[in-house]
């Protein structure tokens, strides 16, 4: 999403260099997926400003208040922003058709974070669920409707 007083200014990720950008939370999964995007459109990530704006209510007002000046969101965040005019669609990846362009295929969103340390402490545990996932996403990618 992009604050509609900033729409002019900010048309495309290639826009974000010295820009405030909203993320749920530093280290999340927003924040990663914004440095993607930011990178694949050839910004350096230290020319970006991420603040961790939260979700609904908070991202809104960080919006609102000019704390920033696009940032990542969902439903139904987006729809209320949508609804009042204050900010517009930037990049969607609401479905799998709008998803391809800007990331370049599926985005079949799913993580697990766990700590280093717990991770060598755990390895076969933690290898049966990554196992888990590859698997399920694979069942996911050859059972289309």
């Amino acid at each position: 999403m992009v604050s509609t007083r900033k729409a002019d200014q900010i048309k495309s990720p290639a826009d974000w260099v010295g820009k405030s950008l909203g993320v749920t939370g530093l280290g999340a999964g927003s924040h990663l997926m914004l440095q993607y995007l930011a990178g694949n459109n050839g910004v350096p990530i230290g020319q970006v400003t991420f603040i961790p704006a939260g979700a609904g209510n908070t991202f809104i007002a960080g919006l609102q208040q000019g704390k920033i000046d696009a940032g990542w969101a969902t439903d139904p965040t987006i729809s209320r922003l949508l609804k009042t005019g204050e900010a517009k669609v930037l990049v969607d990846l609401r479905t799998p058709a709008a998803a391809r362009g800007p990331l370049g295929g599926d985005y079949p969103f799913i993580s697990v974070w766990l700590k280093a340390d717990y991770i060598q402490s755990h390895k076969p545990e933690v290898q049966r669920l990554v196992n888990a996932y590859v698997k399920t996403l694979k069942w996911i990618s050859t059972h289309r409707r």
